[in-house]
């Protein structure tokens, strides 16, 4: 009897100091990204226009848990990312004309899913075949949630190129845009 007293006592002394809090704790706190954006592969947002005048690139943004109630995201556009992103590797991209794409910059994200997506429009005839143009996009902000600065943004952008241009079925070029 003795020692199923010892036991007991162990088991309560046991029981008590593992429920003491870990100082070092995880926090379940969302964290918005865009999750096709990445400055290091810049050819996953390389535009490349095809005989239609308008590419639609569809641009997505996740929170790494549920929400516990919606909240507000808003996007726009970060012309100091282009600025950076030229000077980090040495690039001269120009800012994509406003009249060349078009996007919602809201969305409402909801507690039942981590994923929503930006429709980004982009139009061939307001740019000019012989520029590189460049369109950051940004979470600016998630309504009181963090976000992810290394992947917050998002660079789209076109290439100037001698094959460049609208072709035929048999493959001739017909037209620089």
């Amino acid at each position: 009897m003795r020692f199923f007293k010892f036991y007991i006592l162990i088991a309560f002394v046991t029981a008590f100091f593992s429920c003491k809090k870990d100082s070092n704790s995880i926090t379940l706190t969302p964290n918005f990204y865009i999750v096709n954006g990445s400055v290091a592969d810049s050819a996953e947002t390389l535009i490349l226009f095809s005989s239609s005048d308008t590419v639609i690139y569809n641009v997505v943004i996740s929170s790494t848990y549920y929400l516990s109630s919606k909240a507000l995201i808003t996007v726009g556009v970060s012309d100091e990312s282009r600025v950076s992103y030229n000077s980090a590797y040495n690039k001269d991209y120009e800012p994509m004309p406003t009249g060349a794409y078009s996007f919602k910059d809201t969305i409402t994200a909801t507690t039942t899913s981590v994923y929503d997506t930006i429709v980004v429009s982009i139009y061939k005839h307001a740019l000019s075949a012989d520029k590189e143009y460049m369109l950051p996009i940004k979470i600016v902000d998630a309504d009181g949630n963090k976000i992810d600065s290394a992947n917050s943004t998002i660079y789209l952008h076109t290439v100037n190129s001698a094959f460049a241009g609208i072709y035929s079925s048999s493959g001739s070029k017909t037209a620089t845009r």
